[in-house]
């Protein structure tokens, strides 16, 4: 989804650099943190798995996130 004047973010796939601050918003909406939610296991499900993580940009920064996968 490109940005235009009424919509000043963007949805896009997330980039392996973003991991941190994904996970930096996680904490700070107050989500439900598992022992895998970490920087080396979301760099992981970005370049070695199935899932499909996308980000939620405005202004330069991450301000969304969504993740899908299929566990079988």
């Amino acid at each position: 989804m490109e940005a235009s004047a009424s919509t000043p973010w963007v949805i896009r796939d997330c980039r392996i650099d973003e991991a941190e601050a994904v996970l930096a918003l996680w904490r700070k909406a107050e989500a439900t943190v598992s022992p895998t939610d970490a920087v080396a296991d979301l760099r992981r499900a970005l370049t070695a798995s199935p899932a499909v993580v996308l980000v939620a940009e405005a202004e330069g920064q991450v301000v969304g996130s969504v993740i899908g996968s299929f566990d079988g």
